[in-house]
């Protein structure tokens, strides 16, 4: 896709949709692809602000730059109000009630964040991003067995698909299920090939069959750190893992790497019990 818009920019330079696209594209790619958020954001800075240089009235584009302002320069006020723009502009657009419900979501704004995904849903009812993030937002604004429940069945009818997984792992940690963190965890290794899953599903295994949650733990931290140290995973992981077994230095540094990393995932850490 990234090809292709490109393609359709040199042909027509001033094609603000198409600019429009690509920063939709760059935005996506940190998480379904291995390409660095510090190589993607920029670029889709770039390409969304080219599409409004064109063409303001464009919501797809103001979506596209509210996405990336939020994650990537941490410029919240901005940032929603060009989702809002976004959506004032073209209220029947999903994505637009999508991203802006996730922002909300990371800010822990639940019931604004459920009304826009379920507005998102009813929009485009049959989208598997905007149910899996519904559930994990369900989840969050207190309707826990629902959400789970949603998420194992969009689980069982789309088993290819990365969010649901995801998102059932690190629901099942916080809820102290254990076994179901290492099944999906092992299943996230299948889905994405990626030999980090199926080496912490593997330390999390022998570690919980052998001592329980905390020898569990102390698996888990050496497989993390490994990755870590080769810029494959994330520190706000690692540092969890060190805070639950009261390595508080270690998880404040492995907090501050994944700050300098600009990687969102840490704004998780605000109401995280793990880190209480």
């Amino acid at each position: 896709a990234v090809d292709a818009f490109t393609q359709a920019v040199v042909h027509d330079p001033d094609y603000a949709n198409a600019y429009a696209g690509l920063a939709e594209c760059y935005d996506i790619q940190p998480e379904f692809t291995s390409t660095p958020r510090s190589e993607a954001f920029p670029r889709a800075i770039a390409a969304a602000t080219k599409a409004l240089s064109l063409d303001d009235s464009l919501a797809e584009a103001h979506r596209a730059l509210g996405f990336a302002l939020f994650y990537w320069e941490w410029n919240i006020p901005r940032a929603l109000a060009e989702y809002r723009r976004a959506i004032a502009l073209d209220p029947l657009d999903e994505e637009g009630h999508h991203w802006y419900a996730t922002s909300l979501l990371t800010l822990h704004r639940y019931p604004e964040a459920l009304a826009e995904i379920n507005q998102a849903r009813k929009l485009e009812p049959t989208s598997r991003s905007i149910l899996s993030d519904q559930a994990l937002i369900r989840y969050w604004n207190g309707d826990r067995v629902g959400a789970m429940t949603q998420l194992r069945e969009i689980e069982r009818a789309e088993p290819d698909f990365l969010s649901a997984p995801r998102y059932l792992a690190g629901l099942a940690f916080a809820q102290k299920d254990y076994r179901t963190f290492i099944d999906q965890t092992r299943l996230l290794g299948t889905i994405t090939h990626d030999p980090q899953y199926a080496d912490l599903a593997d330390a999390a295994e022998r570690g919980f069959s052998h001592g329980g949650f905390r020898a569990m733990l102390e698996e888990m931290r050496p497989v993390q750190e490994r990755y870590f140290q080769l810029g494959r995973a994330s520190g706000y992981e690692l540092a969890r893992t060190c805070a639950l077994l009261g390595r508080k230095e270690d998880a404040v540094r492995y907090l501050k790497a994944t700050v300098q990393d600009h990687d969102y995932i840490v704004f998780g850490a605000i109401s995280d019990p793990d880190f209480a």
